[in-house]
């Protein structure tokens, strides 16, 4: 979708980032950030979160986490509102959240995802993400993660 902003999140985009969260994830399965949460990360937390704008509106956030002693970027949380899924906005994301660990020296991506969504396994997979790992009792609900990794073609 042309008419897609992605943008690097600012202190005014908490209330969309906290709507989005909130209609996009069930809380029974997934940790919610809090609106605390977010105001951290946007302002203290050693972090990015890219924010995807469709007509003035926040549509879709990533969430991105870095370490000092990692030469790794953790992929927290992709988020596209269900209004507007399977558009290209989490591969957008996906990208943006890619050049964006790259410019800052790293050299690949760890994420998770849960191992009953399978179009997220498609999804990762097709992003070029390789299964490293079985995260037991890992989600809110006891489901089992999968950890992922993708390195960067420098």
């Amino acid at each position: 979708m042309e008419d897609i902003e992605i943008r690097i999140a600012e202190l005014t985009d908490l209330d969309g980032l906290c709507n989005l969260e909130a209609a996009t994830f069930d809380p029974a399965k997934y940790h919610m950030l809090s609106r605390r949460q977010f105001r951290y990360l946007l302002t203290k937390g050693n972090a990015d979160i890219l924010v995807a704008i469709y007509e003035g509106k926040i549509v879709g956030a990533a969430i991105l986490f870095y370490r000092k002693t990692s030469r790794f970027g953790r992929l927290y949380s992709l988020a596209v509102h269900s209004s507007l899924q399977k558009r290209s906005i989490g591969r957008l994301l996906f990208e943006v959240a890619e050049k964006t660990m790259m410019q800052r020296g790293l050299k690949g991506l760890l994420c998770e995802f849960r191992q009953d969504e399978a179009q997220l396994s498609d999804f990762y997979k097709k992003m070029g993400c390789q299964p490293i790992g079985i995260l037991k009792n890992y989600y809110a609900d006891g489901m089992i993660g999968i950890k992922t990794k993708k390195i960067f073609k420098q």
